[in-house]
């Protein structure tokens, strides 16, 4: 695979990774860039990976935190169970 990286944005190259970008994981929790830095210092976003001043969030990862957020309270007693 190559990949021409005078063209290469930071948002294509994550995707190759099977990543997102820190900007994507805020814009898809609605957090600022200061509340997403907090965040990841205490630990409460998925696992990143950190290359120079970038840091990508596995797409798998991802996943497998918001499969953690559901809501337990929406689904009924059998569900529950």
């Amino acid at each position: 695979m190559s990949i021409d990286t005078s063209n290469a944005s930071l948002k294509e190259l994550a995707r190759h990774l099977e990543c997102f970008t820190e900007a994507e994981l805020a814009y898809l929790g609605g957090y600022s860039d200061g509340s997403i830095d907090s965040l990841r210092r205490r630990g409460a976003l998925p696992s990143h990976i950190r290359f120079g001043n970038n840091r990508f969030y596995p797409i798998h990862a991802v996943r497998e935190f918001f499969k953690g957020r559901i809501n337990v309270r929406s689904l009924s007693v059998e569900d529950r169970l």
